[in-house]
Parts: C-alpha cells; structure tokens; sequence
C-alpha cells in the first residue's frame, strides 16, 4: 500500500514526465524558439545542408516542429488563410522529406500525406480535436482527471467520424493516462495497448517508446516490477534506436521511480543521476528541476536531510526561472515534509502553507488535496486530532469532486487511522471499510490485501478475534492469487494469531507452522524469526516447556544472520520467561539482559507510532522481569540500575528527532552531527524492516545488504559521537541515551538526613528502592498496578473531584490517604529505614506521579473536642522529588545559591483574576531585583529574550498538557508579532536557563487527574512538563499537580515567598504547606483542605 500512496504524491511531482507521452508539445527545451526560427529560415532558404544538421543536433525539436506546422496548416485552412496553409503544409513537407532520407524514417512523410487528405466538414472537426486536446492537457496538468477524461472520450469519436489514425493512437494513449490517475489500472492498461497497436501499425517510434513507458506504469503501480522493468526496458531499446535523448531521460528517470518503489534507493538515485545529466546535455531544464527534486527525495528518503534541502532548492531556481508555478509549490511542500522530519515543524508548517497557496492560486486541485493532507499529518503530530481530520477531509472532498479513487482511498485510511489514535475504534473500522470498499472498485488488489490486513490488526488489538480471522482469510487468499508469497505467509502469521485468541490451538500451531514452511522456501528469515517467536509464546503459555525452547532457540539462531534487534529482543525475553517457569532465574537474568541490550539499541530510535501501537509497554515488561529476578537473586544494586533504566525514558524518548535547542555554551556542531546520524539510523532500520515485510521476491536483496553496510558505519560513528557528547555536554545525552548514573555517584549526593525512595511498579507487586548516603535497601510490597490504580483514582475522587465540583468538604478523603500511606511508607518505617532521616526525596513511577506523598495520612486522631485531625507526611518531613536519581545528579550540578533577580508573569487576568495580585504582592516582597508583567504584556517574546537574566521565573498563569504529544505541551504566555504566546516543551528546550535557580508553575491546569486509561505510560505527564525546564538548565522546578482555586494559589505562592527568603525551597515550601494545614493562610474557603495545598510539588535540586 505504501509503494501505492508513495506513487500518487509523487505523481504531484513528476505529471509532466507523463505529457512526454501525451503530447510533444508540453515539454520543451529552453532554445526552441531559436531552434524553429533558424530550420524555418533554412526552410525558406532551401538550404538542405542546414536543415538536415539542425535535424541532426536536436531530432526531436524537428519532429515537434513538423507536428506543428501540420496542426497550424488545418487551422489555417479552417480560416480560409489559404496562402498560410499552404506555406506551413509545404514547410512541413520538406522537413519530412529531408528527416526520412536522414534518418530512414518515413513515417513524418505519410502522416504529412494524410493531412492534405481531410475535407472541409473534416477540417472544421479536425480543429476542435486540436482545441479540446490542449483543454484536456490543461485539467490533466491541474489534476482534474475525470474531466480531461471526459473531454477525451468526446474527442475520441470526433477522431473516428474523420477516420484519423493518427490522432486515434495519440488520443487512446490519453485516455490510458487519465484513466491510470483516476486509478482504473485495467482500462488504463487496455487504452494503453489498444494506441500501441496502432502506433505499431504507423511506425511512430516516438510515441511506440512513450507508450511502452505508459505500460511499465501501470505495472509499476501494481506492484508487479519485473514486468515494469521488461516493458521499460523495451522503451529504451526504441529510444536509443531513434536516438531519443529526451525520451531516454524521461524512461531513465521512470525506471529511478521503479527502483524507488522496490525501496532500492541507490539503484533509483544511479537512474536519476543519469536521467539529469542527460538533460542537461540537451539543456531541457524543466526536466532537469525535475530530476534534482527527484533526488531530493532519495535523500530525504534515507535520511540525508542537508543534502535533501540543497537539492530541493537548486530544483526551486529551474522551477521559477521557468516560472513552473506547480513545480515550485511541489518543491515547497516536499522541503515541508524535509523539515517535518527534523521536528522543525513551524519552518515545515511554513513551506506546506506556501506550497498550499500556489497550489491553489494556479487551480492544481490535485496537489491542494496532497498539501492539506500534509498539512493534517502535522495536526496528528501536534495531537490535534480533530484539526488533522478535518483536513484529511477536506483533501478527501477534493479527491472525490475529480473523481481520483486511489486518493480516496488513501485519505478514508488516513482518516481511519486518526481515529484508531483517539480510541474511536467504531469511526476507525468504518473509514477503513470505506477504503476497503474503493480499493475494490477500481480493482486495486495489493492496496484490497494491504487494507485487510490493516483492519484485521484492528480487530485483533480489540480481542475481535473473529472477525479478525476473516479478514486475514481475505487478505491471504488475495496474496495466493497474486502470488505474493511473503504477503501469504504473513497472512498465515496473523491468522496463527488469531486462533491462538480463539483458543483453537491446534489451527494456530498449523497456520504458524504453515507461515514458517513458506517463509523458508521464499528465504524471508525475518518471517520465520516471527513466526518462531510466536510458536515460542503460544507453547509457553500452555507450559509445553520443551516446544517452547525449541522455538525460540530456533527463532534466535535466525536472527544471526539478521540486524534485528526488535525481534531479537521479542525471543530473548519469552527465552528469560521460560527460565523462570522452569526455576532457574540465573539464566532468566541472562536472557533479559540480553533483551535489553537489544531494546536499548533501538530505544533511540522508536518512532511515536511504536510508542502508540504498545511496543513501549512490551520493552517495560523486560525492565519488570529483570528487576524482580535481579531483586530475588539478593543483586539490589543492579536491580537498582536497571529500575533507573527503565525510568530513564522521558519526553525524548517520546518525541524521537524534534529539534531540540541545546543552551549557551553546548558544542552545536557535535549535537547536530549526534542528531543527523540518529536520524539516518532511524531512517536505514526503517527501510530495512520494510523491505523485509513488504517484499514478495528477492528483489530487494542487494538494496537490503547496501543499508545493513551503510548502517554498520553510521551505527560506529554514532557511538563516536556519543562519547565526544558525553564528554562536553553529558545532560544532554542523558535525556536521550540510556546511560543510568551509578549508585556510588548517586549517594554522595545525599546528606545524612535525606533518605531517596525510588519506586518501581509492575503487576503483581511494587519494588522500592530506599538509597541513603551510606547503604541501599530493596523493600517489596505485595500490590500490583491494577489495585494501585483503583486505590489512587479513589484519592483523587475524594480529595480533588469532590473539591471542585463544589461538594462539602467532607472527610472522605483521609481513608484513602491513610490507606496508601500503609501501602507506600508504612513498609520502609517498619524496617527503620526513616529513623534519623528528616528529608525524603521520591523517584515516582507511572501512576504514582499522580500522587502527592506529602500528603499521605500517617495516622487519624480525635481532638478533645471531637474533631478529626489527619497527620499528613509533610509535617514530619521535608519532601521533594525527582523524576529519576540519575536527573538528580544533573540537577544537583546545575543550582546555583543566588536568587538576586526575579522576573515574574501573569499574562491572564481574566481567567484568573488573583494572578495579578499574586505577581505585585510577591514583587514588592521580593523588593527591587523583582520585574513582574501583566496581561498583554507578559509575552512569550519578553520570556525568551529575557530568561538568561534572571535567578528564579514565575509563571501565574495556565498550562495544557498533550498527552498524544507532549512536545506540543505548553504554558500559556501573552502573544506578540513574532511569537503565538504558548511555550510549547520544544520551545523550552531552547531556553538558556542556565542562571536560573527556580521555575515557579503557580496555578497550572496539568489536568494530570484526566490520562488513567491512557495506554501511554502513566506519570510521564508531569515528567515531560518538567523535564523541558530541567534540561534548558534550572536545577528546581515546582509544579502544580491539578488545577488550584485561583485566590488560595496567590496566598499560597506569597507565603511561599516570604519563607524562601530565609529558607531553603524545601523547607520553604513544606512550611507553607504546614501552614494551610494549620489554618493559618485563610479566606473565602477552609484551606486546611489537601486539595488547596497538596499539588504543588518541589522536583530537583531542593537546597537554596
């Protein structure tokens, strides 16, 4: 299907090279007019030595030149200019003559005979042909296919009535081209052939080589290469035998889109490569603008980003030097899709609104509909997803009003998969059924297997698994009947999976067995590693130990001779489950740590998509497994190290290549050299697996082992780089590797009453590392994820909802706090962990993000007076937090004790009326090293030209999290000319906050409470928000955990300041927050509720 999609939006690009084959009138080299002017004067001079030479050097200018002034001669004749038509005919007849004596060609000569033959009622039909041809042309050109059809279908009786053959093949071939866009292959092919014979019959090599290449087309577009190349091949052989060096350029630059398609890049780059220095041999420079984005494409297609711009913009200077107004909006969107891939989305977001605007201004309806799909992928990145379908809309309208079945198609599937994103699997299954449904009207049976392969997996995701099966059924019996044998034997995989969910053992073990016999005989190793996997799994849970063993041992002696980490990972970790189930954890321990060895390979470079499709959540497992069989073998620090592995993931791990702004003082050129090869690492694996799923044949073979070459290298220099990073610039690396800091670096950063608790949660139990200064501990608790979910909503129900909505204030709230006080602390008291320590630091994981240990309940007592008084955890100790202990380190590093400027914003009044008292009030406090800005003023352009100068930012204002892409996350700013006033996570990346001690987040609405049923990993809201503040340079940031009462924020926040003066950030904030608890920060509400003083957080460093 991908080769399918790829082929229309190249369309966008190369239409014209298909005109090469409609009419000769459309491609033209720069110096016709000169050309025609010196062979009609050699014409008039009689100079036959001229003439033939100037025939010689440019062959097919005179050929263009001949069709001409036949054309002019009939056109002429309709308007009774007798003596011009008679020049023109005349003309055309002594170049004919002159062309077959020299080249043996005599087909120019009899063509010129038959056109002295139409009667004047042929004449004036014969004119309207001529007419209506170049209208036809002009919708082809703009993308309106159903209507140049309809046009040619008209003119295509017209053409009969006068019995022209000439016109007949021409027109034939024609209406194979619009048929071909309008996705009808198979009336496409039949046109096709039907003008070939004709053309065969006159002798119109010209048109014989363009018609061979339409053919190839077609079979291109099915997936059907071998049989594209013969017909390509054919092409040249005429091409080369009339010495057709446009022709020759255009078939070179064809095959270049074949091999593009096989996703053999290099061999399509060689193609390319020839075909532009050929044009520009014969300074066809719209060809060659062509070519040049055509090789743009291969780099930006393997991940070549520089050298993809530079080739793109020497293509945009033929395109407006020639004032090819399509060509230039192609370019612009395809340099979108270039900076799109750096995660430069403004500057791609720019280009695709350009290309949008020519493509509209010219009426290209075609490429509108491609540039607002675009346009939507960006609003699908973004987690804008209703935007995104609005678009992938509007193009599919555009699709269906010029009757484009393909695009349709595509969109319903893009569509379709957007809602799939947002958990609408109904809306998801019903877009897909449509596409389903268009794929098998115009008969396109690749694209009819790919899309019921996609709504099987659908439905198997959903437990579906019945409908599931049938849909693999379908899929594997049009794969049988394509022949598409590695297709067949995927659809045997998947069908194993399917009765595997049915329970029908036996019918899951033949397909699998089935798939594994094929995958072998077609020599697809990567399907028979997967295939393997899955028997592996299926004996493993029903306890056939031996089979089990079997398999994966079987399985991963494939993958030896494969670069395949992602499987490979998959057979080590059933291969450790094994172990386990077996009693033997020793070799369980080797089996995982080599699953992780794999997994961290590739975790720089999974994709969103893998993170939203679950593979996250498989790689967690691995992390659960070693961890538990580490902490059961008595190994506490290792298990300790993998625990901070597994928690090192973050909000890069999310967002994968978007730009990220490095800081005063980082060594850009290293950073940019460590993304551009992560980049093209990403992108070579990318391909690789593709091909190995995709292909049918071994056609791929030698373009696969070119990028496992190329990746070898590009994987050693990476490691390079790595190290040359790590040794100037360690931060960095540490957000976006796996490179855990050893404990024995870790406690020296603790002092004698501080105690670190790092949590590790899986199903059935929860690990809790308690690191002090001088030893480590392991404490297990015998709860798993699930029940801690359901103890953790029940908290929020009752101490946060509740609050909200308005309800009384009533105590049933202190339960659940006490109970997971039990639960969470009560384990590390009972040991005597927390005896002489008076400062608990804690590492959340997942959902415990959500929570505020500060205000876990202790213990309930009854005052004289019969009042119940909870002892929350932040009376007895001071408490931060961090998201890793390895980001503490960096932290700890980066503080600073000099907060001497502060730079204090509320830039929304109006939602939240106590900001601007909350910012004046702390000001004043503050005294005269304090600015504070309101509304309008308190810009995002003042932040970002501003923040380097200041020791501590308060942020009075409100924030969005994105869960689909925390990327776009943001803080709500007031907007200026050159800035949109929201300060998206990338954007804070940027920021050189180098100096600056503290990021105050007062009265942010994270809506942390709202992702429970989120597949995406739990916590990681608050991490992703923070982290971007961390790593631009602060070492503390205090954040708020909901959504507070605006005018207890601004109480709170001023205490808070007043304290810090004094105080330390930690003790500062847990003073404050004693003292809401004591009633001593009142007003219109009893503020003694956690709800007013539990969210707000202290993470990183917690010194002054």
């Amino acid at each position: 299907m991908k080769s399918k999609i790829f082929k229309i939006l190249v369309f966008i690009i190369f239409i014209a090279f298909s005109f090469i084959q409609i009419n000769p009138a459309i491609c033209q080299l720069l110096s016709r007019q000169d050309y025609q002017t010196q062979l009609l004067q050699a014409v008039d001079e009689n100079n036959t030595h001229s003439i033939t030479e100037l025939l010689k050097t440019q062959r097919f200018e005179g050929i263009r030149l001949i069709e001409s002034l036949l054309d002019s001669a009939v056109v002429q004749t309709s308007r009774n200019e007798i003596q011009k038509s008679e020049k023109s005919w005349s003309s055309a007849k002594t170049l004919s003559e002159i062309y077959s004596k020299q080249f043996g060609d005599n087909f120019y000569l009899k063509k010129t005979g038959r056109y002295l033959q139409f009667t004047s009622e042929e004449t004036v039909k014969k004119v309207k042909i001529i007419t209506n041809n170049k209208q036809g042309r002009n919708f082809l050109l703009k993308g309106n296919f159903q209507s140049a059809l309809d046009i040619y279908l008209q003119i295509l009786n017209l053409i009969k009535s006068i019995k022209d053959k000439d016109g007949e093949a021409i027109i034939l071939g024609n209406i194979g081209v619009a048929y071909f866009y309008l996705g009808d292959f198979d009336t496409a092919l039949e046109y096709y052939q039907n003008s070939l014979v004709l053309l065969e019959k006159l002798g119109d090599q010209r048109r014989i080589g363009n018609r061979l290449g339409n053919i190839a087309n077609v079979y291109s577009d099915r997936s059907d290469y071998p049989t594209a190349l013969t017909y390509f091949d054919k092409a040249l052989k005429v091409r080369e035998k009339i010495d057709d060096k446009r022709g020759l350029a255009a078939d070179f630059n064809n095959t270049g889109l074949i091999y593009y398609e096989m996703g053999d890049y290099i061999e399509a780059l060689d193609r390319y490569e020839k075909a532009l220095a050929m044009n520009r041999a014969i300074e066809n420079s719209r060809s060659v603008g062509k070519n040049l984005a055509n090789i743009a494409n291969i780099h930006l297609n393997l991940g070549n980003f520089q050298n993809a711009i530079q080739f793109f913009q020497q293509a945009l200077v033929f395109r407006r030097e020639l004032e090819d107004a399509q060509g230039e909006a192609n370019d612009l969107g395809n340099l979108g899709i270039v900076y799109l891939n750096l995660g430069e989305y403004s500057t791609a977001s720019s280009y695709f609104q350009q290309a949008l605007f020519i493509h509209r201004k010219i009426g290209y309806r075609e490429g509108e509909a491609y540039q607002l799909g675009r346009i939507a992928d960006l609003s699908a990145i973004k987690g804008e997803y209703s935007e995104a379908i609005r678009l992938y809309e509007g193009a599919l309208k555009i699709h269906a009003e010029i009757g484009h079945v393909r695009g349709q198609a595509y969109w319903l599937e893009a569509i379709g998969k957007t809602y799939l994103s947002v958990g609408d699997v109904n809306r998801a299954l019903e877009s897909l059924q449509q596409a389903l449904e268009l794929h098998r009207k115009i008969e396109d049976v690749p694209g009819e297997a790919v899309t019921l392969n996609t709504i099987g997996q659908t439905y198997l995701e959903t437990d579906r698994a019945f409908d599931a099966k049938n849909h693999f059924q379908q899929a594997l019996v049009l794969h049988q009947k394509m022949g598409e044998q590695g297709g067949e034997a995927t659809a045997l995989g998947n069908l194993g999976s399917a009765h595997s969910l049915l329970a029908d053992s036996s019918s899951a073990v033949e397909f699998w067995n089935k798939g594994i016999h094929l995958s072998r005989k077609i020599e697809k190793l990567r399907l028979q590693g997967w295939l393997h996997k899955q028997l592996g799994n299926f004996y493993l849970e029903h306890k056939e130990t031996d089979k089990a063993a079997k398999a994966y041992e079987q399985g991963l002696a494939i993958t030896e001779g494969l670069f395949d980490p992602e499987l490979r990972w998959g057979l080590y970790f059933g291969q450790g489950r094994l172990n386990e189930l077996i009693g033997d954890p020793e070799r369980a321990y080797y089996s995982y740590r080599a699953a992780i060895k794999d997994i961290e390979s590739i975790r720089s470079k999974a994709t969103i998509e893998e993170f939203k499709s679950g593979i996250m959540h498989n790689h967690f497992e691995v992390y659960e497994a070693i961890v538990s069989v580490l902490v059961q073998l008595g190994r506490a620090e290792e298990a300790f190290e993998y625990s901070e592995r597994a928690r090192a993931r973050s909000l890069l791990d999310k967002i994968g290549n978007a730009a990220i702004g490095v800081g005063e003082g980082n060594n850009h050129e290293l950073i940019e050299k460590e993304r551009s090869i992560r980049t093209k690492i990403k992108t070579l694996r990318s391909l690789i697996l593709k091909q190995d799923e995709n292909s049918t044949t071994n056609i791929r073979g030698t373009a696969t082992e070119k990028y496992r070459e190329i990746l070898f290298n590009m994987q050693q220099e990476y490691q390079r780089t790595l190290i040359d990073l790590k040794l100037q610039n360690p931060e960095y690396s540490s957000l976006i590797t796996i490179e855990p800091t050893p404990l024995n670096k870790i406690q020296p950063l603790l002092d004698d009453s501080s105690l670190l608790l790092e949590y590790f949660i899986s199903d059935n139990q929860i690990l809790i590392f308690v690191l002090s200064k001088e030893k480590l501990n392991v404490v297990k608790v015998a709860e798993g994820r699930e029940s801690l979910r359901g103890k953790i909503l029940l908290f929020q129900g009752t101490a946060v909802q509740n609050i909200k909505e308005g309800k009384p204030s009533e105590p049933h709230w202190m339960k659940p706090l006490q109970g997971l006080f039990k639960l969470l602390i009560e384990p590390v008291h009972i040991q005597g962990l927390l005896a002489g320590k008076n400062h608990l630091i804690f590492a959340p994981q997942e959902l415990l993000h959500y929570l505020p240990f500060h205000a876990l309940v202790s213990r309930i007592d009854t005052s004289a007076l019969q009042q119940i008084l909870p002892r929350f955890l932040i009376e007895d100790y001071l408490i931060s937090y961090t998201p890793s202990a390895s980001v503490l380190k960096f932290c700890k590093k980066n503080k600073s004790s000099q907060i001497n400027k502060q730079l204090l914003l509320a830039p929304k009044p109006a939602i939240l009326p106590f900001s601007e008292q909350e910012v004046t009030k702390i000001s004043s406090e503050l005294g005269p090293g304090a600015e504070y800005w309101l509304g309008e003023k308190a810009t995002e352009s003042l932040l970002k030209k501003q923040c380097a100068n200041y020791d501590l930012l308060h942020f009075a204002t409100t924030a969005h999290f994105n869960k689909a892409s925390p990327l776009f996350s943001k803080l709500d700013l007031a907007p200026s000319e050159t800035d949109d006033g929201c300060l998206d996570v990338f954007e804070t990346f940027g920021l050189n906050l180098k100096r600056t001690n503290l990021v105050t987040l007062s009265a942010c609405e994270t809506a942390l409470g709202s992702g429970y049923t989120s597949s995406f990993p739990q916590g990681d809201d608050l991490v992703s928000l923070t982290r971007a503040f961390l790593y631009a340079g602060t070492p503390s940031v205090v954040a708020s955990l909901w959504e507070v009462y605006d005018k207890s924020t601004a109480l709170f926040m001023f205490r808070f300041y007043l304290h810090l003066k004094t105080r330390n950030k930690v003790k500062a904030l847990a003073l404050t927050q004693r003292d809401m608890i004591g009633g001593h920060l009142s007003g219109d509400k009893d503020y003694q509720h956690p709800y007013f003083w539990a969210p707000f957080v202290l993470i990183g460093d917690w010194e002054k």
